[in-house]
């Protein structure tokens, strides 16, 4: 599985910068990578960032979920066991 993060979309124009830079005849067309290039790479790093924040909100929301759920079978297996006894 690929996890991208801010710190990549960073290094990601940093690469660009230098290939596009050294190397006039590659295929992303050569020279500097010009200020369009650097400000859709910016929006992907926010995009990716904004993607990371709500994994992490439905990561809690499912652990606190799963949590609750372990408590109510828990509770609910006792209260059975109660019944039994009693019977």
């Amino acid at each position: 599985m690929l996890i991208l993060s801010s710190q990549n979309c960073i290094s990601s124009i940093s690469t660009l910068d230098t290939i596009c830079g050294k190397n006039k005849s590659t295929e992303l067309g050569g020279g500097d990578v010009n200020e369009r290039d650097k400000l859709v790479l910016l929006e992907l790093q926010k995009k990716v960032h904004q993607h990371e924040q709500t994994i992490s909100q439905l990561l809690k929301i499912v652990a606190a979920t799963n949590k609750k759920m372990t408590e109510l079978t828990m509770n609910q297996n006792n209260t059975a066991a109660r019944r039994l006894l009693i019977k």
